[in-house]
């Protein structure tokens, strides 16, 4: 017998604007995710971030 795969899902995302202030850190800690992820999931580059910025926040559980 075969297998049949299906694709996984991708994971859902949610928006975030950036705020002036805001790090990496604070807004993984905000939304409950990984800083690794964070950075994945926006292909960002040493942690640059400026206000008004839209990231993708994967779920907690969408990108372990």
């Amino acid at each position: 017998a075969s297998e049949v795969s299906f694709p996984q899902e991708p994971p859902s995302w949610t928006f975030y604007t950036v705020q002036e202030g805001d790090t990496l850190w604070k807004i993984a800690r905000l939304h409950q995710v990984k800083i690794d992820n964070l950075v994945k999931a926006n292909e960002l580059e040493k942690d640059r971030l400026y206000p008004g910025m839209t990231l993708r926040i994967p779920s907690p559980s969408g990108m372990n």
